[in-house]
């Protein structure tokens, strides 16, 4: 995190001197590109990780160093600051305000810590947001901190959850509230050292996408997580290699895109074999080594790989720096005319290395220049076997024996095809051995019957029972989005469409399955009903008909101020139940309290227009006439708000009644 720090110190200062704070956001057209390369997270992926955690793990203030002294002492201001505050998004916006307004942007201080930044008034990005930290955490509002990248480049920013959700606050440049799409245009997380959650045998947390933190098991081969409680793990952390260990095999699953470690693996001195998931578009392995998908990068060879020769396939074109350095093991390498780039010191000692290259080679100049061995390539003997020798099938014959009677019913596609497979090979390969086959080696017939066992190994992976999700799905197709808020409308319309492809597909297990529909079944009760307006758009209608002229002026001015709000309500398609019911119940109040002006002969005309507007039987007439008339009784008062409660509870109800048929 210090590494970073120092590219965040360099470029804050950028827009905390011209942006004042501006409540929901600053304006960008067009955003130029973000300006550091190895920074690749997505907002909305920092976002999915904090929706599947506990919020009140994220009011935890250890990640900052300061006392409990100073954290009281900077807890006393914050209580001061947001004094009165009704909601908790008000606290978070009078905080992060105050920090934006009382901290001045300097480099002069260079002590981040938020105590410090507190009494001194003084920081960087960085300062800014420890202190939002500290200060929320003593209200006990979850708050976490991010770096990443910006328009001005490196960064750091909060995210804060109040009332509900998470809202991104940038207290050194003023901006608080910003949509993900907006903020996303100046924002790009890179980490988040705040969230760290511990699950199984990894801990988890956010750098450059959903990432793998640490080992916390004791085995000695690590399978990394495809996913964390229902999300693609997509990247493991660089804290993950800062620590030595001795394991020896890792498999990296489909969905990993980012290593945030410059594929250093210098600590693992024992690791022998890399292995990556076959349907991984970034990364492949072949024979335990670590190459880009098209193998045309070498990145990693493992350090703890005993074998003395190693042949780069004539695929690649980029060998890393130190590839080699930390394994004793490997002393010749043979380099192919394809490689054009190598990195620094690749080997630990060069004087002990023989390189086969092809003469004037790019790899002959390379390996000349660090005083290495050069020998022509076809001199180069990887040890393979000659053909011709005898083999042992002994180990082939009992795998296939052991493989003959497995049973594969309700085992997903694509594992029953590996190991039908897998079978038909060996089955094959001890044919040609059967029939004397001279071309035969016996490292043929050795990965053959390994090759049948692993398969083997899978056969547990049975379809899941799709009976519960295909009920959910039926379920949700019958809901009519049109009479929803658009809140929640795309986490249903996701969740839908990762069901049915879940549903189609012939390779999921049990745990995909049930997760799909409980992700549809959640998303299906976090929709939220459009409330009724109708009624709500007859008090409009009656208000906006008056005559200013016929009412006192006081009165008036009463029903225009709630005409006002109510008019806004109608128009706002976000508005939910309880802000239709207030603006509604306010605008009644205000015609209710209408005061006709003595001596004018066309107030009884008035009356009349607004009960013919507002009534739709002669009761109600009657009951709305009492709106426009002076005050007189609680009584009457009282009949005609039983009358408008008793039509919008009607309507409510009838909403409810239908919301739950159509689940």
């Amino acid at each position: 995190m210090k590494k970073f720090v120092s590219l965040v110190v360099a470029v804050c200062m950028v827009f905390s001197l011209a942006a004042g704070f501006v409540g929901t956001a600053l304006a960008y057209e067009e955003p130029p590109e973000m300006t550091l390369p190895h920074v690749k997270g997505y907002n909305q992926e920092v976002l999915d990780m904090l929706s599947v955690m506990d919020e009140k793990t994220l009011v935890d203030y250890s990640i900052l160093t300061i006392t409990p002294e100073q954290f009281e002492e900077i807890g006393a201001a914050a209580k001061e600051i947001v004094d009165g505050a009704q909601t908790e998004y008000e606290k978070v916006y009078r905080i992060s305000k105050w920090v934006h307004e009382n901290v001045r942007y300097s480099y002069e201080g260079t002590d981040q810590n938020p105590y410090t930044v507190f009494k001194e008034k003084v920081a960087i990005c960085q300062g800014y947001s420890n202190l939002v930290k500290a200060m929320l955490s003593y209200l006990e509002i979850p708050c976490i901190l991010v770096n990443g990248d910006s328009i001005a480049g490196g960064h750091a920013w909060n995210m804060a959850y109040a009332d509900g959700e998470w809202i991104f606050v940038d207290s050194t440049w003023g901006t608080f509230g910003e949509t993900v799409e907006e903020f996303s245009k100046t924002h790009r997380p890179y980490y988040s050292d705040s969230i760290r959650v511990n699950e199984g045998d990894y801990r988890f947390t956010y750098n450059n996408g959903i990432a793998v933190d640490a080992y916390l098991g004791e085995e000695k081969e690590w399978v990394i997580p495809s996913s964390f409680r229902g999300l693609p793990v997509s990247s493991i952390s660089q804290n993950m290699f800062y620590f030595s260990s001795d394991v020896e095999k890792i498999v990296f699953p489909a969905t990993l895109k980012n290593l945030d470690s410059g594929y250093n693996f210098k600590m693992f001195s024992s690791l022998k074999e890399i292995v990556v998931d076959e349907k991984n578009a970034y990364f492949s392995s072949e024979d335990g080594v670590f190459y880009d998908k098209d193998k045309k990068e070498l990145l990693v060879y493992p350090a703890g790989k005993e074998d003395e020769k190693f042949a780069v396939p004539g695929s690649v074109t980029t060998l890393g720096e130190t590839l080699f350095y930390e394994n004793p093991h490997v002393k010749e390498v043979l380099i192919p005319p394809s490689v054009t780039s190598i990195g620094k010191e690749i080997f630990r000692n060069p004087q002990e290395i023989t390189v086969y290259a092809e003469e004037e080679s790019y790899a002959e100049s390379y390996a000349r220049g660090y005083g290495i061995e050069v020998k022509p390539l076809e001199e180069f003997d990887d040890g393979s076997e000659e053909p011709g020798q005898t083999v042992s099938t002994a180990i082939l014959e009992y795998a296939l024996q052991l493989a003959k009677n497995v049973d594969t019913d309700n085992v997903i596609a694509s594992v029953a095809g590996k190991f039908e497979q897998a079978y038909a090979k060996a089955q094959n390969t001890l044919k040609r051995a059967q029939e004397g086959d001279e071309t035969l080696t016996q490292s043929e017939v050795d990965q053959s019957w390994k090759n049948l066992i692993e398969a083997m190994q899978y056969l547990s992976f049975k379809i899941g029972d799709k009976t519960q999700l295909k009920k959910v799905i039926e379920a949700a197709d019958r809901i009519d989005l049109t009479l929803y808020m658009e809140e929640g409308k795309a986490a249903f319309e996701q969740a839908l469409k990762d069901a049915y492809e879940t549903v189609q597909s012939e390779d999921v297990l049990q745990a995909e399955v049930d997760s799909a529909w409980q992700n549809l079944l959640k998303a299906m009760s976090e929709l939220r009903l459009k409330p009724d307006k109708s009624l709500l758009e007859k008090l409009v209608k009656t208000a906006q008909g008056l005559k200013p002229d016929l009412f006192e002026p006081e009165s008036y001015r009463a029903v225009q101020t709630a005409l006002m709000s109510a008019v806004a309500v109608m128009e706002d398609e976000s508005a939910e139940l309880q802000e239709v019911e207030k603006a509604q119940k306010d605008l009644e109040s205000a015609l209710k309290g209408l005061v006709a002006v003595k001596g004018e002969k066309e107030a009884p005309v008035a009356k009349q227009e607004v009960i013919a507007k507002t009534t739709e039987t002669e009761k109600k007439s009657a009951a709305d006439e009492k709106i426009v008339k002076s005050v007189k009784t609680g009584d009457e008062a009282k009949a005609a708000t039983s009358a408008l409660m008793a039509m919008i509870s009607a309507a409510v109800f009838g909403m409810a009644v239908a919301g739950k048929r159509r689940k």
